[in-house]
């Protein structure tokens, strides 16, 4: 298992690093009004990893490898 931190400037930042994985489709068929609903309820779902200007988050893998 790896983890790295990850910090975004704003709920901004987040939406456009989401748009650069598979989420993209999904995102993209929101109108401008969902975008914006989207955006505030990440907003305040974040708070409590907000600091020092920023939101900070964790994301974490678990790494396998097999052999057959």
């Amino acid at each position: 298992m790896d983890s790295m931190d990850f910090r975004y400037t704003d709920a901004e930042d987040v939406w456009q690093t989401a748009r650069g994985t598979g989420m993209r489709r999904l995102l993209d068929r929101l109108d401008a009004t969902q975008k914006k609903r989207a955006l505030s309820l990440f907003t305040e779902r974040m708070k409590p990893r907000q600091r020092d200007g920023g939101y900070y988050l964790k994301a974490t893998a678990l790494l396998a490898v097999a052999t057959k």
